[in-house]
């Protein structure tokens, strides 16, 4: 399915890592592709993009909204420690040893 900007209802945007602490991260992605609609960052994790598909559907369900653009970016490669001593750095670092960089775009 193709659909324009002026077509999306609302983007949520969900991801591990943060451009920006405010605005929402969706905020830079509306502003970059063109999107007028509401915007809302949903973060939790390696599950943020899955909560943010419960939420586009609990959404859509109730007939809120008719298209929802989930996106993701991720850039852990910023955070990326190339070597952890230590049992405090092991503790602390380990999650930028298991991620990388990405993006997806969902339509609902």
């Amino acid at each position: 399915m193709h659909a324009e900007p002026g077509d999306i209802d609302l983007l949520l945007f969900a991801a591990v890592s943060a451009d920006v602490q405010e605005p929402a991260n969706a905020h830079i992605v509306a502003a970059k592709t063109g999107l007028s609609c509401p915007v809302c960052d949903v973060s939790n994790a390696c599950n943020s993009v899955l909560n943010a598909l419960e939420v586009a559907d609990a959404l859509l369900r109730r007939g809120r909204y008719n298209r929802v653009h989930v996106a993701c970016g991720e850039t852990l490669s910023r955070l990326s420690r190339r070597s952890l001593a230590g049992h405090d750095e092991l503790r602390t670092g380990l999650g930028s040893l298991t991620g990388g960089d990405m993006g997806a775009a969902l339509l609902l």
